[in-house]
């Protein structure tokens, strides 16, 4: 264990001797072997922010703080998106329904119906209204004075092209779109295999999976109306102008209560065909361009696109010089544990990170995530804000020579446009001007 006795290493940890000397004999690498401990305090800074701030961030890690931060809570899409009541559309399930909590048992193919009757869409966002209606055996199981969510557990949407809109098994996603991901993968590209499997279905033309945000809305007796938003923002791709959309489901999960265990499954096979309005797919977007400053490229704007519920922006923004690091994440990738008990690591990295030199950092690195004071300013000097969609502060990633790349959404719509636009940031206590012009609608 490069020299390091883990009991002289807890004995120096007890008596809360300087990190420093916690790093004497040990052969530090430059990569941080130990993700999980790296990923879990990553995530207690982006929750804190999102409590605190409203800050939400994209892959990796809003991956974790998005579902269990944010996604409990639900937000609509701004109400002037395109949006349009259907003539409702109705499923019941094609085969018998399979009772996963019952033995397996077969249940009536009408016993759960599901409709589609609403949708709004633009380019970065979809909103579905769903009707679900449960027969009174299943609804007879569930004590709705707890509270009750429904997740459509296997679920599929795609457009008449076959692209995916929204897929939650990401193996059926490679399977439907003929992605092998099982060539082509080696040790020289320097990422993980399941980054690589990862990058195969981002790079992929046919694949728009968004962030999903679902919620209950309302009950009326054994009928229950549910919310799914699929958002883009920060994701650089812009869902198709399509005339039709496929929702497939095989697996519906009810959960009985805020905090219970208790889940009821069924599998089955619903499909809903809906015929999307032409005021949806004959939409535009507005793109603005920024003109040159004098930040020499350590600043910019990478896109500024006006859509029907708002306005996205990515920014780039230079972070820091060199890589930032606590010395007790040095400390964590050097033990390289031979291995101490799990209980002996878990306690021995809590200490670390209940120092004062590791608390520091972590107030450090959560700056670097943080734009305070972000705003649009019109050519008549009318003020626009950050959005209050599902990113209200569009999610970011660090690249690896250190730069932030927020995506933000701001109220600002396209009768809000102006030939000229300010857009006004600060970051890392300083304020920054970038001045747009519309350039071309899309």
């Amino acid at each position: 264990m490069n020299n390091i006795d883990i009991e002289e290493i807890k004995k120096i940890t007890k008596e809360k001797i300087a990190i420093s000397n916690f790093q004497k004999g040990a052969n530090m690498k430059d990569n941080i072997k130990d993700k999980f401990y790296y990923f879990k305090r990553i995530c207690t800074i982006a929750s804190c922010l999102i409590l605190i701030f409203g800050i939400v961030f994209s892959k990796p890690i809003s991956k974790c703080v998005y579902n269990y931060y944010v996604a409990q809570k639900g937000v609509t899409i701004a109400l002037n998106a395109r949006s349009a009541k259907l003539n409702a559309k109705t499923s019941f399930s094609n085969e018998e329904i399979i009772d996963l909590e019952n033995n397996n048992e077969g249940i009536s193919q009408d016993s759960i119906k599901i409709t589609a009757s609403d949708i709004t869409m633009d380019d970065n966002n979809i909103k579905l209204i769903f009707d679900v209606d449960l027969s009174n055996k299943i609804s007879d199981k569930i004590d709705y004075d707890k509270g009750i969510d429904i997740a459509f557990s296997d679920l599929l949407i795609t457009d008449e092209n076959g692209d995916i809109l929204f897929i939650s098994n990401e193996e059926k996603a490679y399977k439907y779109l003929n992605i092998d991901y099982n060539s082509g993968f080696s040790q020289d590209l320097k990422i993980s295999y399941d980054e690589y499997k990862e990058q195969l279905l981002e790079q992929n033309e046919r694949y728009f999976n968004g962030k999903l945000n679902y919620f209950v809305l309302e009950r009326t007796g054994n009928n229950i109306k549910l919310e799914y938003d699929i958002n883009l923002v920060g994701i650089e791709k812009y869902f198709p102008r399509c005339k039709n959309i496929n929702i497939d489901i095989e697996k519906i999960t009810i959960t009985n209560g805020e905090f219970s265990e208790k889940e009821l499954s069924y599998n089955g096979k619903w499909n809903i065909n809906l015929d999307i309005p032409e005021n949806i797919y004959n939409r535009k977007r507005y793109e603005y361009k920024e003109v040159s400053n004098n930040y020499n490229d350590e600043y910019k704007v990478l896109f500024f696109n006006v859509l029907d519920s708002g306005t996205e922006v990515k920014l780039s923004l230079k972070a820091f010089e060199k890589s930032l690091e606590s010395p007790q994440l040095k400390l964590i990738n050097a033990m390289e544990v031979e291995n101490p008990t799990v209980q002996i690591r878990d306690w021995f990295v809590d200490e670390l990170m209940a120092s004062d030199e590791y608390k520091k950092y972590e107030e450090e690195l959560s700056k670097l995530y943080y734009i305070p004071d972000t705003y649009i300013e019109d050519e008549n000097g009318k003020i626009y804000k950050l959005g209050r969609g599902n990113y209200s502060n569009g999610g970011g990633k660090m690249t690896e020579d250190n730069y932030y790349e927020p995506s933000l959404e701001f109220n600002f719509t396209p009768k809000d446009m102006t030939n000229s636009l300010k857009l006004h940031i600060t970051y890392l206590d300083t304020k920054y001007v970038f001045n747009l012009v519309k350039e071309a609608e899309v």
